[in-house]
């Protein structure tokens, strides 16, 4: 589940993003269980607003999770295109 506040200055906008949500790993390949965790997910994004239906932004997420005695965390940028209905 993500919370993603939006915030608008004339057709910029501006959105913070913070989640939470499970997050599995395969560790057959290192010769244990596999596992799921409760992880996090943070992240910021920016984008334009392109008449009343359309809006492309570009963002970067990190996903956070401890399994034991390791901590993954998966993150990168994106971009994307959204219509509005």
């Amino acid at each position: 589940m993500n919370l993603k506040p939006v915030f608008y200055e004339e057709n910029w906008y501006l959105a913070v993003i913070a989640g939470i949500g499970d997050m599995k790993i395969d560790f057959t390949d290192a010769g244990m269980k596999d596992d799921s965790k409760v992880g996090y997910q943070l992240g910021g994004e920016f984008g334009y607003q392109i008449g009343e239906s359309f809006s492309i932004g570009l963002g970067y997420k990190i996903a956070t999770a401890h399994f034991d005695d390791y901590k993954v965390q998966v993150g990168g940028f994106y971009t994307g295109a959204r219509f509005h209905f």
